[in-house]
């Protein structure tokens, strides 16, 4: 994950450079993909590997695009403060995520507690569901203009 981040920094002001709005969407395409891939075909490491490899890198561009979008359409002097909202509102979020993962883990587990291989499938199946709609929200974004700084989150 921490390679995949170093590579979506590289990758995120140059997408964002052409459209917000397609940087967004094929990064939650990504992020859909390598959900997709650890559902159904997760057949070795290097497999694996990779789709946790596509997921770190469309995750962070995903989040540096939308952090960016923010903070550049906030009122002047108030896009820090807006995109840390933002920022904490995506972390709570994860939280929930978390939770409903290990709703599912329990859900598909034996009675000594070890999760089942459906388990597993059945919660990155969960998880890729949240792409038609990132993939809508992306479409809807108004900002259509390239974006000329980034912004760290």
């Amino acid at each position: 994950m921490t390679f995949a981040g170093i590579v979506a920094t590289r990758i995120a002001p140059k997408t964002l450079g052409r459209s917000p709005r397609g940087t967004i969407i094929v990064a939650r395409l990504g992020m859909f993909t390598a959900f997709m891939v650890l559902a159904f075909a997760h057949t070795n490491v290097w497999v694996v590997t990779l789709a946790i490899f596509l997921f770190g890198t469309a995750y962070t561009t995903l989040l540096t695009a939308s952090v960016s979008v923010i903070a550049i359409e906030a009122a002047h002097g108030k896009g820090a403060g807006t995109a840390s909202v933002y920022v904490a509102i995506a972390l709570s979020m994860t939280s929930i995520g978390t939770a409903i993962y290990s709703a599912i883990m329990s859900g598909y587990a034996t009675p000594e507690g070890m999760p089942l291989p459906e388990a597993f499938t059945v919660g990155y199946l969960v998880a890729g569901s949240a792409a038609p709609a990132s993939v809508v929200c992306g479409i809807l974004i108004k900002h259509r203009k390239p974006i000329t700084r980034i912004v760290a989150h």
